[in-house]
């Protein structure tokens, strides 16, 4: 999907009079569905209460807004990346119900909606970046960096194609740049 479709359909999704089915701060999000549909999930509400519900909003559709599964816990301040066309995965964040969610990474199948906890995170991170990219050697990997946190120059790595160990970074700024800008880029 070209550049200017995706920014039409957010155009839509914040001009339009759909609205999410539950109001939420601090929340995650990827495109799905072949870029045309939103997965918003977790956040917090007014009252400080960490959501678990997801959502599916699609522009143009009627409703616009579905309820999907639940997370394994309340989360907010997490990050989000689709890996390929059926797999999520969510990285981080905070929760009220799991101490340690700032380690955990989470797999979500789209056809069967069930949520596989990934491997754990060497660093904890919330409030932090991730993104897909692949490597001058071609292979696919998740890359999730900073946060609030006390790692909050650490990044970590994630291969696809053996998604079972995340390998850390330095603290530094300057390593930060030089892996996203030559090995993850291609720059």
């Amino acid at each position: 999907m070209s550049a200017s479709l995706v920014l039409k359909s957010f155009e839509t999704f914040f001009h339009s009079s759909s609205q999410l089915l539950t109001p939420r701060l601090s929340s995650a999000s990827t495109l799905i569905n072949q870029e045309r549909t939103i997965f918003v999930t977790g956040g917090q509400n007014a009252e400080d209460y960490y959501i678990k519900t997801t959502e599916y909003f699609t522009p143009g559709q009627d409703p616009a807004s579905t309820y999907g599964p639940e997370l394994p816990n309340g989360l907010r301040l997490h990050c989000m990346v689709a890996i390929n066309e059926s797999t999520l995965l969510l990285t981080g964040g905070t929760s009220n119900e799991d101490s340690n969610s700032k380690f955990k990474s989470w797999f979500f199948d789209l056809g069967s909606e069930v949520w596989t906890e990934g491997p754990q995170m060497q660093y904890e991170h919330y409030a932090h970046a991730c993104g897909k990219f692949t490597d001058s050697q071609g292979s696919d990997v998740v890359v999730v960096a900073g946060g609030l946190s006390s790692s909050d120059f650490y990044i970590e790595v994630l291969y696809m194609d053996q998604p079972t160990v995340w390998i850390r970074g330095k603290r530094n700024s300057n390593f930060f740049a030089r892996v996203l800008y030559q090995r993850y880029l291609n720059i």
